[in-house]
């Protein structure tokens, strides 16, 4: 399905997704929701993940990130460096992104730690991180997961006060 959704922007094309649960699903099939369309449509503001977005009083989104690069500043320095950005702008499909930076921290006695819990309330920038680990990558032998079988523990809550990026 083809649908113009915004002037200036090219039409939508629509892809549905199949409504089609295994017959050995444990949930009762919803009758609120018949079926889910994406379009596919996104922006593309960097090569990282773990984005965990949390609107301001400012109007600006305030994330974490790992795992790769925001505007050329690289983490994931040994799964062990996350990084914090601000994303302004009105229009998702063209945000601004500043990265603010990067942060290095110990996991011990886990190997990574990674980005989770994410708020900015009342002036502050509220940021958690939380350990895991993989006792059993290649070559050691088995069980391997292959990607971070241990959910570590919660670790802490790092704060900053909030400035707005595009005012002093």
């Amino acid at each position: 399905m083809e649908v113009t959704f915004m002037p200036g922007y090219a039409p939508l094309v629509f892809h549905e997704w199949a409504n089609t649960p295994p017959d050995d699903c444990p949930f009762k099939q919803s009758t609120t929701f018949e079926g889910i369309e994406m379009s596919y449509r996104a922006g593309i503001y960097g090569h990282a993940d773990t984005w965990f977005p949390s609107w301001s009083s400012d109007n600006n989104l305030y994330s974490m990130w790992t795992d790769g690069s925001v505007n050329g500043t690289a983490g994931g320095n040994s799964h062990r460096t996350t990084g914090f950005a601000v994303a302004l702008g009105d229009d998702p499909l063209n945000l601004t992104i500043t990265n603010i930076g990067t942060f290095a921290s110990s996991p011990s006695p886990y190997e990574g730690r990674y980005p989770s819990a994410n708020l900015v309330y009342n002036g502050y920038w509220y940021y958690g991180t939380y350990a895991l680990d993989n006792p059993h990558i290649p070559p050691d032998p088995a069980p391997n997961c292959g990607n971070w079988c241990v959910q570590g523990p919660f670790l802490d809550f790092r704060y900053s006060s909030v400035t707005s990026p595009d005012q002093p």
